[in-house]
């Protein structure tokens, strides 16, 4: 029988079966809702309102799908995705990241080269300066968070140390300074020195941390740390201008300045102030660049922004799908809507997640973040290891973070579909309101002036701290249950495997190297070449 009649056959089988049923319509299932309740009010029972105050229905049909549902991927308001560039096709699928912050920058060398030849295609090294890191730890014990962080460096053979037989040109890697300007200033003098032309190689400055600092009473914010950088950011931001956006190599190279928060997630900012937050320190960057002389436009091409993927997966699909649409209207406000090919979206799973009780569950979550962000349309993804908060991220935890990759990009083809989310109900509605939401917020702050002024005054933590003490009610209450840990606790833990890295031991090392030699003058942590850089750099015009 051919294909023609068997379709046929099944069609007339199942229209059939269907002429038994009457038509469904919302009508008839409210009525039959109403008859179960039994006179309880339908909102009590049935209405659910989400952490961020926003109301969940119990159904969600046509009536609730959003007017901008016409738009295709690839257009405004990119809620679909965006473009690879200007008249390019939509660009598909997310290029695989990880993240290095082992202390020793020789293990941070070999987990770097672990990842890049298990298919990681990208990976940001977090860099702390050595002497700061040990005098954080003098007089302590070195704990977990002491193989964390960052690797230490003081001098020039630490980073040739960290990066030695990294070939960044067929991988790009991104050296991440936190808000330490002096640092990054040193980053990217060494950066720009020895990528070459091959390129591939870059320091980023966490904006978000910048600003924060000023309310941590840290010397200077982000207009201050942003003023000492100028010459090297400006330098980026023009090498950023010559790259080919239209590729993802040229995407992700020279990106100087980072959008994260992460930081905001960790202390307990719910979705729709992560996404306020990242408007918010976008739209200070540009102002603070354009007093620099940098175009608005050249802002962008130089920015990575960088969300947190969370566990609540229709609310993180609904998330990254309702920032592209609010960035739309910042970038449209600021007349710089035609370079939508140049925003990065990136994503990293959320370690305020991570159970230290029965670790192996994190898998889920990990997982589970990680599709959210896929189909989310995210255009780099970073999955953090099942064990970070336990051992600080094992072989076997970066081994299976790899392979979430594999599983989303090989086995379930989801980077080959344009936005997969897109059409269904609730996905749309959650959306809408999500957007809706952030942008109120944003608008908010801007208001009460802006992103940089809520951090200093303590307006932001404030606002987070409300939210966090919300969400922390409903833990401890129960109303919120966590896999693994308040509910289902396992009767017996699965031991991990002992980290074989001794932090003290290696913090000794480092006390002895950062203290000279009896009768020596003491070794400056750097080159005087990158001091004189750093000051020549402060007072360049770009």
């Amino acid at each position: 029988m051919s294909r023609d009649k068997i379709d046929a056959v099944m069609g007339s089988l199942f229209d059939d079966i269907a002429a038994e049923f009457p038509p469904a319509t919302v009508e008839a299932w409210r009525t039959s809702v109403d008859e179960a309740l039994k006179g309880r009010s339908f909102d009590a029972a049935l209405v659910a309102r989400t952490p961020e105050g926003l109301l969940r229905q119990p159904l969600y049909t046509r009536r609730e799908l959003p007017s901008n549902l016409a738009s295709a991927p690839g257009a405004m308001p990119w809620t679909r995705g965006l473009p690879a560039g200007p008249g390019e096709p939509l660009r598909r699928g997310w290029v695989r990241t990880a993240r290095v912050e082992h202390p020793d920058a020789a293990i941070a060398n070999a987990i770097l080269l672990d990842d890049l030849q298990g298919g990681i295609e990208r990976a940001v090294v977090h860099v702390v300066p050595a002497a700061r890191a040990r005098a954080a730890h003098a007089g302590g014990t070195c704990d977990l968070d002491s193989r964390r962080g960052g690797a230490w460096v003081g001098h020039d053979d630490d980073l040739a140390t960290l990066l030695a037989h990294v070939k960044w040109s067929l991988a790009p890697v991104a050296l991440r300074a936190g808000a330490d300007a002096t640092l990054a200033s040193r980053l990217f003098t060494w950066c720009a020195d020895r990528r070459g032309a091959g390129s591939g190689l870059g320091t980023q400055i966490d904006i978000v941390r910048c600003a924060l600092a000023g309310a941590d009473g840290e010397t200077g914010g982000l207009r201050t740390r942003l003023a000492a950088l100028r010459g090297h950011v400006a330098a980026d931001v023009r090498r950023a201008e010559d790259r080919d956006p239209t590729t993802p190599a040229g995407r992700l190279d020279a990106r100087p300045l980072l959008i994260t928060t992460a930081a905001l997630r960790l202390a307990g900012a719910d979705v729709v102030q992560e996404m306020a937050a990242a408007l918010g320190a976008f739209v200070a960057l540009a102002r603070e660049l354009e007093t620099m002389g940098v175009a608005r436009s050249a802002a962008v091409r130089a920015t990575e922004f960088e969300l947190v993927a969370g566990s609540d997966q229709f609310t993180e699909i609904a998330k990254f799908r309702a920032f592209r649409q609010c960035l739309a209207q910042v970038l449209n406000v600021l007349g710089v809507a035609d370079r939508a090919g140049d925003l990065l979206v990136s994503a990293v799973t959320a370690e305020d997640t991570l159970a230290t009780r029965d670790v192996h569950v994190n898998l889920l979550r990990t997982s589970t973040q990680a599709s959210a962000a896929v189909f989310g349309g995210v255009d780099s993804l970073t999955v953090l290891p099942f064990d970070l908060r336990v051992t600080g991220g094992s072989a076997l935890g970066r081994r299976l973070a790899r392979n979430i990759h594999a599983l989303l990009a090989e086995e379930s083809a989801a980077g080959d579909v344009s936005d997969p989310a897109g059409g269904a109900f609730y996905i749309e509605r959650r959306t809408a309101d999500l957007a809706e939401a952030a942008w109120q917020a944003f608008t908010t702050w801007e208001r009460e002036g802006g992103f940089v002024t809520l951090s200093g005054s303590g307006g932001l933590r404030a606002a987070i701290d409300a939210r966090w003490q919300a969400a922390d009610a409903r833990l401890r209450s129960g109303q919120d249950p966590v896999l693994g840990v308040s509910a289902f606790p396992p009767g017996e833990e699965r031991g991990l495997e002992p980290d074989p890295f001794d932090a003290a031991a290696f913090a000794a090392r480092w006390s002895t190297r950062l203290q000279p030699a009896a009768g020596e003058a003491a070794r400056p942590a750097w080159p005087r070449r990158y001091r004189e850089d750093a000051a020549r750099a402060a007072s360049r015009k770009p």
